[in-house]
């Protein structure tokens, strides 16, 4: 967006400067790589202007690369797409390591075509894409609020404190959780997103969903452990090495995320993907690690969630671009985990887009 505002400027310097990039970009062998992530950032742009320059000059790039979508033809993929490609490498290959998944990957995640070969299916029905674009921005904005909020998170993360605890009754239980929702929006306002519709909307939803889910706890049967785990699509020999709440909540996360990828593949391998560990998911591994540091960041934002999944990326592109706060987070990653590091590529934060001519890996 920054290129297109210069690319498309009145003033000719900042035009050049825009050309110059691009044509040192080309003359070097780079590709610029888009995702449908990136698309959806693009087009949730306030600025129709902005919006429309954008698109116009990714028409006019001579190639790009793109993510090859497993489940829609002549659609750009996401990351669901990656993790799609990885999964079907994990369950061909018994026993294989991540750095072998993510380099198997590579090799079949990426397509080739002109910009205006890319974005054609979807000049028609731009506006109406735009539209649903931004119907879910202020979604994007409530889930990055709530999932860093403290106020909801258990004072004793032990996962013992469930397993000997007792359910309460639904009175007690709503006069908590009716307290528990003033401090939600609370804290929405003071470090939730800035831009998000309305906090006090945001924690009602938000825990009518929680009460629903203890009211079909109290329908159910077995130990408080038992029924709390069953909301989650959790069986308690699942958790038995487990020591803390954390745990259990990226299992869950991951289950959920594993039932959605499994949708891009045939029934007869659907029980084999449903079966797959977290341990040997290379972009869930590095996703889980970052969202453990972001959710200790001072603020959320909205864009959380579409920078957390670009940052997937850095797995198998030569070089990605990202924020302030995911470089922070990835240097963090790498510093203590050894594992993730040997296959983390280059990556960088720019404070102008030519910053860019600076960090071009050699051909």
């Amino acid at each position: 967006m920054d290129i297109s505002k210069d690319y498309f400027h009145k003033n000719k310097s900042h035009r050049q400067q825009a050309t110059n990039v691009l044509e040192f970009l080309y003359s070097k062998g780079a590709i610029p790589l888009l995702t449908w992530h990136h698309i959806e950032e693009l087009l949730a742009h306030r600025n129709d202007k902005i919006v429309s320059n954008s698109i116009q000059l990714l028409q006019e790039l001579p190639i790009v690369a793109s993510l090859i979508c497993c489940s829609v033809p002549y659609h750009i993929g996401s990351i669901v797409d990656i993790e799609t490609v990885e999964f079907n490498i994990i369950l061909d290959n018994k026993n294989i390591s991540l750095k072998s998944i993510t380099e198997k990957t590579r090799n079949d995640i990426f397509d080739f075509c002109s910009g205006e070969d890319l974005l054609y299916p979807y000049i028609p029905q731009l506006e109406t894409l735009r539209r649903a674009v931004l119907a879910k921005e202020n979604r994007k904005k409530e889930i990055a609020s709530i999932s860093r909020a403290q106020s909801i998170k258990p004072q004793d993360p032990k996962l013992s404190t469930l397993r000997k605890g007792k359910l309460r009754s639904l009175e007690s239980a709503s006069g908590i959780l009716n307290k528990m929702q003033t401090k939600l929006e609370e804290e929405i306002c003071q470090k939730g997103d800035k831009k998000i519709n309305s906090p006090e909307k945001t924690a009602n939803e938000f825990f009518k969903s929680v009460l629903k889910s203890g009211e079909s706890m109290y329908t159910s049967f077995g130990s408080t452990e038992k029924r709390f785990l069953k909301e989650f699509g959790i069986k308690i020999e699942e958790t038995k090495d487990f020591k803390t709440l954390d745990q259990i909540l990226y299992l869950a996360i991951f289950k959920k995320r594993r039932e959605v990828i499994s949708r891009n593949f045939p029934d007869n391998k659907k029980n084999g993907i449903l079966g797959i560990k977290e341990k040997n998911c290379p972009t869930w591994l590095l996703w889980k690690e970052l969202h453990k540091i972001r959710t200790k960041a001072e603020r959320a934002s909205g864009s959380d969630l579409n920078d957390g999944y670009l940052a997937g990326l850095v797995y198998y592109a030569d070089l990605t671009i990202v924020d302030k706060r995911t470089n922070e987070f990835l240097t963090q990653i790498e510093r203590k985990n050894k594992l993730l590091k040997s296959m983390i590529n280059k990556y960088e934060k720019l404070s102008h887009y030519s910053q860019i001519l600076n960090y071009l890996p050699e051909q």
